[in-house]
């Protein structure tokens, strides 16, 4: 059997709702046998027919210039006409709802609920755009162009933000966009028509350590007798690969023919167009609750770094002239980005490291070196001073907590704001030695 392809412009229907008499039948016949074709034949139909009217002239040069979706509005009105004319007189019109691919919304004979006014809506979403589920590209919300953003400063998953991202998921799945990855077949012909939700449930378990599918939201706490439920969250890393997870599987299910015996659609899928979409939807989610992390276009998750030393990071290049110097900088800097807190605290080691380097660069004798770097950096006593006191209480520092040193008398640095604080205060006296003492 074979599956029509949506036409140029118009990647899937996702909402055509019909309320009129008897007459919604033969539209849906129209519409679901030859896919999203049937409006566009439609509408052509009634183009001719009114071709001598302005209207009629206006959607004939739409199409002329293969743009369904740009005549939207005009072949609304022209499908109203059709079924307002079909409407029989003098009757109180019946309403049948009719059902989108895609939607899950299921068939349960030729009638539905009862409606008293005729309507008809069509919505369309074009292939790879970037809007949200109420047709609108703008990814902020009015509270942020208003107060402007929320701080993008937490680091750990929270309930919330992970109840977010598990509706976002089951949404998903219920459209059918793990089909491409876990396609459900039909068993007539054996073409897509969904996703096997069986075995999107082992490749989670198999991949993703403590996550199932569907996944859990709370949790039980029993304390004495009582029962309670709670939210809950998983690591904050588990949370962040299964994002990375879902980017990698999903794929936005493309409309094909209506088999009407087993009363699904057969789809085809845009991989590129799901993936825009997700990380858009995910993107917002994890910007609204203030997390420091973004799923970048390849698919990886990102930290975000604080604002005044993220720049800093991006705008500095290491020319230092020494070789081993510069690959020691690279190497923290890169590693500072990354979403786990141990990785980000190898980064900060290494900074220290890069630093005891940098003050044995201008001679053999390390304090006269020192004396000789901190003299380049400012010629005026005052600040001089302020300078020589910085780095040594950062060398104290580096020397009394487990960073350059394993000793068991040394003390840890764990929490991540200490982490960032110290990389952020070094990495400022860094710059400002390296930018002072470069050759000229």
């Amino acid at each position: 059997m074979g599956e029509a392809s949506s036409p140029d412009g118009m990647n899937e229907c996702t909402e055509l709702c019909a309320r009129s008499t008897g007459a919604w039948l033969k539209v849906r016949d129209e519409v679901t046998a030859q896919g999203c074709r049937g409006v566009e034949a439609g509408i052509d139909r009634d183009a001719r027919a009114d071709s001598g009217t302005p209207v009629g002239r206006a959607l004939a040069g739409a199409r002329m210039r293969g743009s369904v979706c740009g005549a939207a509005g005009l072949g609304r009105e022209f499908l109203e006409r059709r079924l307002r004319k079909r409407q029989p007189t003098g009757k109180k019109p019946r309403g049948a709802v009719l059902p989108i691919p895609g939607v899950n919304r299921e068939m349960r004979g030729d009638t539905m609920p009862m409606a008293s006014k005729f309507d008809i809506d069509i919505r369309w979403r074009g292939r790879g755009a970037d809007a949200d589920d109420q047709g609108c590209s703008m990814s902020d919300y009015f509270s942020d162009r208003e107060l402007g953003p929320k701080a993008r400063v937490e680091q750990e998953m929270g309930p919330v933000t992970w109840a977010g991202i598990a509706a976002l998921a089951a949404s998903l799945a219920n459209s059918g966009a793990f089909g491409a990855s876990y396609p459900e077949r039909c068993p007539d012909g054996q073409a897509i028509c969904g996703n096997e939700i069986s075995d999107l449930k082992s490749a989670i378990e198999a991949e993703l350590h403590g996550l199932t599918w569907p996944l859990q939201t709370d949790r039980i706490d029993e304390e004495g007798f009582i029962r309670t439920r709670e939210p809950w969250a998983p690591p904050t890393l588990v949370a962040l690969d299964f994002v990375e997870f879902v980017w990698r599987k999903v794929a936005l299910p493309v409309v094909g023919w209506h088999h009407d015996y087993h009363r699904h659609h057969h789809l085809t899928f845009d991989i590129e167009a799901g993936r825009s979409a997700f990380r858009s939807d995910v993107n917002r989610i994890l910007a609204r609750n203030g997390m420091a992390y973004e799923l970048g276009e390849d698919g990886g998750m990102r930290r975000l770094l604080p604002a005044v030393l993220g720049e800093a990071l991006v705008r500095t290049y290491f020319r230092t002239g020494d070789r081993t110097l510069d690959v020691m900088l690279e190497e923290s800097r890169t590693k500072f980005s990354d979403p786990d807190p141990l990785i980000r605290r190898e980064a900060l080691e290494r900074l220290f490291d890069a630093w005891e380097r940098i003050k044995s660069l201008a001679d053999a004798n390390k304090a006269k070196s020192v004396q000789l770097i901190l003299d380049r950096c400012a010629s005026e006593p005052a600040f001089r001073e302020v300078l020589e006191k910085e780095a040594r209480e950062l060398t104290q520092i580096g020397n009394g907590h487990l960073l350059r040193h394993h000793e068991r008398n040394q003390t840890p640095v764990i929490d991540v704001d200490h982490v960032d604080y110290l990389y952020h205060r070094l990495f400022a006296l860094v710059e400002l030695v390296i930018r002072r003492n470069s050759p000229r």
